[in-house]
């Protein structure tokens, strides 16, 4: 299912947060980068034959002050927390969708096309109010028809067994796909990151260690080390990657029993039951993905989950 045939709101929603975290992680290196660089000219004062230690000791405020200073941004635009709400819609908008077009909770009563149509609708405004806190979505569609493509209402119109293959392949099996990539990736990401801080903290060491037996040596390179060392685990913390490995893993094993069980869905309602089992799946690993990042997340009045 391509990105296009999903709600307009949720295209809007998935852009403002993609945008935003890219922006937050760029500032967050580049905050890091600046204390980096002032324990690099700390570290090059240190070489009294070189001279210039004044302007080197302007030029290291300057740069502490610019890192304080994209900290202070961060925090008054609050880039992280409205990343979450925005990647909450989006989630929420998603699941929503799959319901709609699987004639899941709550689209599976016997209703016309129009009362289907408007509930869809009203479920999405009430999700948007609930996520995002009342702030209008960038580039946020005004009429209900861009909400419902063409796509969705001829998904919705297929027969039980062909909703059925589509919802295997396109939603259970690419999610379930889709964790255990991110679980492998996160896996990687945090050993070749341990492995960098500790191998800094070893050399900061026995830089130390080397710097008490030869206490005349005028360079100390002990401080721009542990600077390292601390920038990256800042970055660590901040990409959750220790943290994302046994949720992502566990949710996709879920999804992959789950798929074990479809053989049994014989019918509307017990097809019905099998999609409401898979999107509360989803819905519990973002709601605790959420959980990680410290924000408070409330149940959607609609009660569809996300």
């Amino acid at each position: 299912m391509n990105l296009s045939d999903y709600p307009a709101e949720y295209m809007a929603s998935d852009q403002a947060a993609v945008k935003l975290e890219r922006n937050y992680f760029r500032l967050l290196k580049a905050e890091l980068l600046l204390f980096l660089t002032a324990s690099v000219v700390g570290v090059i004062i240190a070489f009294p034959w070189i001279g210039y230690g004044r302007p080197l000791a302007v030029v290291a405020a300057i740069l502490i002050a610019a890192a304080f200073l994209i900290l202070w941004v961060m925090r008054q635009r609050r880039l992280e927390q409205k990343w979450f709400q925005y990647r909450a819609v989006a989630e929420s908008v998603k699941t929503t969708t799959w319901r709609y077009m699987m004639q899941a909770p709550p689209f599976d009563c016997a209703e016309s096309d129009t009362e289907l149509h408007q509930k869809f609708i009203a479920t999405l405004r009430a999700i948007q109010t609930d996520r995002a806190g009342r702030r209008p979505l960038p580039n946020r569609p005004d009429s209900a028809g861009n909400e419902i493509s063409e796509f969705m209402r001829r998904k919705q119109k297929l027969s039980l067994e062909e909703r059925k293959t589509y919802y295997l392949c396109e939603r259970v099996a690419d999610q379930q796909n889709w964790y255990e990539e991110k679980s492998l990736v996160n896996r990687r990401n945090a050993a070749r990151w341990s492995s960098f801080i500790l191998t800094t903290q070893v050399l900061a060491l026995a830089l130390a260690l080397l710097r008490i037996v030869y206490p005349g040596v005028p360079l100390s390179p002990v401080s721009f080390l542990m600077t390292g060392a601390s920038s990256m685990v800042a970055w660590t913390q901040a990409r959750r990657h220790g943290d994302l490995i046994e949720p992502y893993a566990v949710a996709a094993q879920e999804l992959k029993e789950l798929e074990a069980l479809c053989g049994s869905v014989t019918d509307s309602k017990s097809f019905c039951r099998f999609v409401s089992d898979v999107e509360e799946t989803i819905s519990r690993e973002h709601t605790k993905w959420l959980a990680r990042r410290s924000i408070e997340t409330e149940k959607p009045n609609s009660e569809v989950g996300q």
